[in-house]
């Protein structure tokens, strides 16, 4: 009986196959390393803006709040605004957006935001309004009131007069 030879070829995938199946691999490499290395680069955070603020004095359980200057900052949409009035010893008298009206300790505080120009941008001519009842003006005087977009506070009063 005799056997079948099997010949056995000795050679691999061409030249052409294999350049690209290295080129495949290289590049496969390259797109995993950089998704693992993308993270790490450090891009330069955003500055978020600071926006200088003064008041008046009060006036019947009113006090106006007004812009000084918002040189650096985005056009901000006044509803994204949220406001904080905190006294020293940490008692939240107000915070949420324009308009709300929040009542603690009976001290009532309204707030309300005014576009004096119209542009539903925040802008120099626009104020903030405190309304409190007359009897709560010496409860608020001394506290913090804190401008808010977003999580970040962008301006700030320390003591109100």
């Amino acid at each position: 009986m005799r056997l079948a030879r099997v010949h056995r070829r000795e050679d691999g995938v061409s030249a052409v196959v294999g350049t690209i199946l290295m080129v495949a691999v290289t590049i496969v490499l390259a797109v995993v390393l950089f998704i693992f290395i993308a993270p790490l680069m450090a891009t330069q955070p955003s500055q978020r803006p600071q926006i200088p603020l003064t008041t008046t004095g009060w006036s019947d359980g009113n006090l106006s709040i007004s812009f000084v200057s918002l040189s650096g900052a985005p056009s901000i949409i006044p509803t994204d605004l949220r406001y904080q009035i905190i006294s020293v010893n940490g008692t939240i008298y107000f915070s949420g957006p324009a308009g709300n009206v929040t009542a603690v300790s009976n001290v009532s505080v309204n707030i309300t935001y005014r576009d004096a120009d119209s542009s539903a941008t925040v802008s120099p001519p626009d104020r903030i309004d405190i309304v409190v009842n007359t009897v709560s003006v010496p409860l608020i005087r001394g506290c913090m009131f804190r401008l808010v977009l977003g999580t970040e506070v962008i301006g700030q009063i320390n003591a109100l007069p």
